[in-house]
């Protein structure tokens, strides 16, 4: 007769990263939680190991008892497909994985997870401490390793049968070919290295994951294997004759994004969402914060001399703006990234500015972050020393550069008036 006691307990970390024991004593009792008051891995085993023997003492090593109970059943199943004619390597392979959690006490605990549904979890568990934005990016490197696109009017299509019918399969019948084959399908489509090597990225970090949480029968993140990346292209920079064309094509509040990234060399970001407290008109200085800062840069302003076409531009639309004006001065800021993205292409093609050129026999791609490398170009042209170029583009010497700022933005007015005096 089957007992009435069982024990089961695994080892899980929780949100604040302290371990913790997740365990029942009875099988059709819920689950307790024991905290293990530690954030290290080998010194939260250590405890658990502690905290099983004791439990099992109070049990009355019922446990082991019912381990057999538990294998016999499963003996049971293997004795009626062997009699049936329906035995196949992978039914084996579960089930010795599932008589090895049986052992280990877990295997109640354990959610049969196919690798797409894990995937949707893992990213799941990343929403607290991402940006919006940036859980969406996750989501779309999450697609090709699904063997998923999304379709124009919303949805999912498949797009890979191969992968996705590899992403069906539970984690604890995966093997090892079945992971590099998701590498080698993605290979051989038409995307850019760089690109395939995030899915891959996000696909290893989640098979780590699945082998911590005990999912698969070993770590088979080791299996991923990354693409050469030797489709990076190095970002060029525009000619003065190409810039004119961009400003020619450019339509609405586009003149004045592009003329702010020519004069300034802000990201498209900053250039997008540029407000009417940013500017000083009067004193002719942009007061800005880069929107993209390395660890430890300074959370202070970034100073902008005002010169040339661009402080005519935004005077013109300062009168047209009235003395009450405020909030972002262009309507492009309303728009999302990668429908900007797309804009900008389609100004680039009216110009009938290519998007790859080739310098000196290498290839080199010019988007709208190479209107920043226009800028600095300039500055270099017209006499520009390093250091005044880093503070002007706020590089990651601006901390120092920040401290000098009142003396040298005279003498940056002086050179920026210089590159763009033509």
């Amino acid at each position: 007769m089957k007992k009435e006691e069982t024990f089961y307990s695994y080892l899980f970390k929780k949100t604040n990263g302290i371990y913790a024991v997740k365990y029942k004593i009875h099988k059709q009792a819920d689950f307790k939680y024991t905290s293990l008051r530690t954030r290290n891995e080998r010194e939260a085993k250590r405890k658990k190991r502690v905290f099983d023997l004791s439990l099992m003492e109070v049990t009355g090593g019922s446990h082991f008892e019912n381990i057999n109970d538990e294998l016999q059943v499963l003996a049971k199943e293997l004795l009626k497909k062997m009699t049936s004619g329906g035995l196949t390597a992978n039914w084996l392979i579960m089930l010795a994985r599932k008589a090895h959690h049986i052992e280990s006490g877990s295997f109640d605990a354990i959610k049969e997870y196919t690798l797409a549904e894990y995937i949707d979890c893992y990213l799941e568990s990343l929403r607290r401490d991402l940006k919006p934005q940036s859980y969406k990016v996750y989501l779309t490197y999450s697609l090709p390793i699904k063997g998923l696109r999304t379709k124009p009017k919303g949805g999912f299509s498949v797009v890979d049968k191969q992968i996705y019918e590899i992403t069906q399969k539970p984690l604890h019948l995966l093997e090892t070919r079945d992971i590099r084959k998701i590498s080698e399908n993605l290979r051989k489509k038409n995307i850019r290295a760089k690109t395939i090597n995030q899915s891959l990225a996000l696909l290893r970090r989640t098979l780590k994951q699945a082998d911590k949480d005990e999912l698969t029968h070993r770590d088979l993140s080791k299996n991923v294997d990354y693409l050469r990346n030797t489709d990076s292209l190095k970002r060029g920079t525009y000619t003065d004759n190409e810039v004119e064309a961009l400003l020619k094509a450019a339509q609405g509040d586009w003149k004045g994004v592009i003329l702010t990234a020519v004069y300034t060399g802000l990201r498209a970001t900053n250039c997008h969402l540029l407000s009417w407290e940013d500017v000083d008109l009067e004193n002719k200085l942009i007061k800005v914060i880069p929107v993209k800062r390395r660890k430890g840069f300074n959370k202070g302003f970034l100073p902008l001399p005002l010169e040339g076409r661009l402080l005519s531009h935004l005077k013109s639309l300062a009168l047209t703006a009235g003395d009450g004006r405020s909030g972002f001065i262009f309507k492009t800021s309303a728009l999302r990234d990668d429908i900007r993205s797309k804009r900008f292409k389609s100004i680039r093609e009216r110009a009938g500015v290519p998007y790859e050129v080739y310098v000196d026999g290498l290839k080199q791609k010019r988007d709208f972050h190479s209107l920043r490398h226009y800028h600095n170009t300039k500055l270099k042209a017209g006499g520009a020393t390093p250091e005044e170029r880093m503070a002007q583009l706020g590089h990651s010497s601006f901390e120092t550069n920040q401290v000098y700022t009142h003396h040298e933005l005279g003498h940056r007015r002086k050179v920026l008036k210089q590159a763009f005096s033509s």
